[in-house]
């Protein structure tokens, strides 16, 4: 049995839990990082198609209190066209419902955001500021021999890209959020200058609407969760996340009966199939 430490130190229960697998030798490998969701009386966990897809044979994992939970539920995630890979995918969307007595067992170490934290109407507009937040592989370290794995969150704040950004790299910003990142050249509260981890990891992690001076942890009452991180691009120095929208509109045609706890994405029309 594995042991589970935080890295990170007096930190309210979060919205974001790192979702493992195991590896060729069974040790548990780090897939990507999941944000957790309740809509009425259905548990979720929001990520990226291609955090699942990466371990298809693989149970599940998330770290609990003090060891490594069985993760179980159902995925349902966007298709994609035969020949067509999910790294030129821009939704790579994936959602998994989660059993009300795991849910139970889940929020003893993590917290649900509500729909009340959610932005389904965000534009990005310039002079807004947005911070993703998710487990970084770099920092998420697995010693086979004392049994403990050591995660630790990383967040980034940000305004959003400039709509040139958008017109260069084709994604559409009516289902896409891009924020500028240069990971090697990043400014911290000190003033200094560091090379951040990179993001692998963080996909299927959150993107939040905050402002500038908002230091709170709380991420259930501060901002407003707006996107799915699922994409980076160095070249670019860019992430990219699919926003929250299509996320609710997916739910809302896989759950007609939520319909009515899911908030409306006023700014375009969204048809999903289920």
């Amino acid at each position: 049995m594995f042991l589970c430490v935080s890295g990170t130190i007096s930190l309210p229960p979060q919205p974001l839990c790192p979702i493992f697998a195991a590896d060729d030798r069974g040790r548990p490998a780090l897939c990507g990082t999941g944000v957790l969701l309740r809509i009425a009386h259905k548990s979720f966990i929001l990520s990226a198609a291609h955090v699942f897809e990466s371990c298809p044979r693989s149970t599940l994992y998330l770290p609990g209190q003090h060891a490594l939970e069985q993760l179980t539920g159902t995925v349902f995630k966007n298709t994609i066209a035969v020949g067509v890979s999910r790294r030129d995918d821009p939704i790579d969307i994936a959602i998994m419902e989660i059993s009300a007595d795991r849910a139970t067992a889940i929020q003893q170490s993590y917290c649900f955001l509500t729909p009340e934290c959610l932005d389904a109407n965000d534009v990005g507009l310039p002079g807004r500021y947005y911070e993703f937040r998710g487990y970084p592989a770099s920092r998420t370290h697995v010693n086979p021999t004392t049994k403990k794995i050591r995660r630790s969150l990383f967040s980034f704040l940000t305004p959003c890209a400039s709509p040139t950004i958008y017109v260069r790299t084709g994604f559409n910003p009516n289902l896409n959020l891009l924020l500028p990142f240069d990971r090697k050249h990043v400014g911290n509260e000190q003033g200094t200058h560091s090379v951040a981890p990179h993001p692998r990891g963080i996909s299927g992690g959150g993107i939040w609407r905050r402002t500038i001076d908002s230091f709170s942890e709380d991420l259930s009452k501060s901002g407003k969760l707006v996107a799915i991180f699922t994409e980076y691009h160095e070249q670019q120095k860019t992430v990219v996340g699919v926003r929250i929208a299509l996320f609710l509109e997916a739910i809302r045609a896989k759950y007609p009966e939520l319909r009515l706890s899911i908030p409306v994405c006023n700014n375009v029309r969204i048809h999903v199939s289920a």
